[in-house]
């Protein structure tokens, strides 16, 4: 009986079989991830190191600080004294400000910001003079007190550079 499926005629296939293609590898290179992670971490600090001041928002209680310190470092004392609240200084005149004998530049830098009942306390850093290896600057870690009227923030309390006792009336 002939079986339909069975093809009596097959033989083996003497093709030859197709040419393999070579392995191909890319070669790795050792030193490419160190080399990406050494160029993120150069670019990483020419970014820090090139990068300008922080600027707060004025109507925060930063921002009402940072504009304080700008305007006490710049000699502007009007408008060092429309930061502070016009009752707790309503003996004081922007000149008290400047009579206060600022100890030459400084620059300033925002530690923290934290809420006490009504108040917002902001505490920054001040360093003054040459603050390098050799240098002769120091640093002062000074808090402000704010409080929040009218949608604008005052500075309360007696700030730096400190001035309200040339002002009160005894």
């Amino acid at each position: 009986m002939d079986d339909p499926h069975h093809d009596a005629n097959l033989t083996e296939d003497t093709r030859e079989p197709l040419a393999q293609p070579a392995e191909t590898r890319v070669p790795t290179a050792s030193w490419a991830i160190p080399a990406v992670a050494i160029a993120a971490v150069i670019g990483l600090v020419a970014i820090a190191l090139t990068r300008g001041p922080t600027s707060f928002d004025p109507t925060t209680p930063e921002g009402a600080v940072q504009d304080y310190l700008l305007a006490i470092s710049q000699s502007r004392w009007d408008d060092a004294f429309a930061v502070l609240d016009p009752d707790s200084f309503e003996n004081c005149e922007p000149s008290d400000i400047a009579n206060a004998g600022q100890q030459g530049e400084f620059t300033a830098s925002h530690d923290s910001t934290e809420t006490a009942g009504a108040n917002t306390l902001v505490n920054v850093r001040l360093r003054f003079g040459d603050s390098g290896m050799f240098g002769s600057g120091w640093e002062s870690y000074e808090q402000f007190t704010l409080v929040e009227q009218d949608g604008f923030w005052y500075i309360t309390q007696d700030p730096w550079p400190y001035f309200r006792f040339s002002c009160e009336q005894f």
